[in-house]
């Protein structure tokens, strides 16, 4: 069964996200409180905390979120109500 994270663990993943890698505190976690935190535990957390890291083996600069990106129509919808359209009033 999955363990609850605490306010203390959640604090301490905020203050050190820029600080460590992923792994340093999975490994951390592991070691001082006595159960095993895996990375992807970490890196979920992380993400759920609004945390998000730049890309690249090694790095731990936090980054701000790139938010949500505009929705892009497919290009077969563009191209059909643009150039089809035009084709059919032609027929």
């Amino acid at each position: 069964m999955n363990r609850r994270w605490t306010e203390m663990d959640l604090q301490f993943i905020r203050e050190n996200a820029g600080k460590m890698l992923d792994q340093e505190l999975a490994d951390w976690f592991t070691a001082k409180r006595g159960r095993p935190v895996s990375l992807l535990a970490i890196r979920k957390m992380r993400k759920k905390l609004g945390i998000f890291k730049a890309f690249g083996r090694g790095v731990c600069k936090v980054v701000p979120p790139l938010g949500r990106r505009p929705r892009i129509e497919p290009l077969r919808d563009r191209v059909r109500s643009a150039e089809f359209d035009e084709f059919y009033k032609q027929l």
